[in-house]
């Protein structure tokens, strides 16, 4: 039977900072930059931010105060309880789908609550990216919030902990469907 996790498994390209187009390899995921479309070959994932990366435009705002990242690379973290945080998303998750991707990786989770990075993955799955379209099964929903809540993790790392838990989640499921009290 084959492995119903098509990330399991799979070697990464973390090209978040490559210019343009990427070939990408059969086999091998590979994470695009923002505003580039899908490797031609193999897996791909588009990079979107939860952060500006161009500060604190004023059509984002309000913004949360500043934190090492901002101080670091100037990057501005919406308020997640305000219109800016949403239109951040969207905006980067609607040119992520234009350009072909079918799933994204929200950058800097790590910068936001559990329920914010919760809010941004629901806000993709309403769109059909990082799920495996508008029927998404109960596991690619996981699969998509387990990548996003690591996110101050280098992104091998995310995928590897989400497969796992992936295979921990799946085991307790089957565990539970066949015992006598799920009958």
């Amino acid at each position: 039977m084959p492995d119903p996790n098509p990330l399991a498994g799979k070697a990464l390209s973390y090209l978040i900072g490559a210019d343009g187009p990427q070939t990408g390899q059969e086999g091998r995921i590979t994470e695009t930059g923002y505003g580039v479309g899908p490797a031609r070959f193999g897996l791909s994932v588009g990079y979107c931010n939860l952060r500006r990366e161009d500060g604190e435009p004023p059509e984002y705002a309000p913004y949360l105060p500043h934190d090492d990242i901002y101080r670091k690379f100037g990057e501005g973290r919406p308020g997640p309880d305000h219109p800016g945080y949403d239109r951040n998303i969207v905006e980067q998750v609607d040119l992520c789908r234009q350009l072909g991707h079918k799933v994204v990786e929200h950058d800097n989770p790590d910068s936001y609550s559990i329920s914010s990075v919760m809010h941004a993955v629901g806000l993709s799955q309403q769109r059909g990216l990082g799920t495996t379209g508008a029927g998404a099964t109960p596991t690619a929903q996981v699969l998509t919030t387990l990548i996003a809540a690591f996110g101050g993790l280098e992104l091998t790392a995310k995928i590897d902990r989400a497969v796992r838990a992936m295979d921990a989640i799946s085991a307790a499921t089957q565990e539970a469907a066949s015992s006598p009290l799920a009958r």
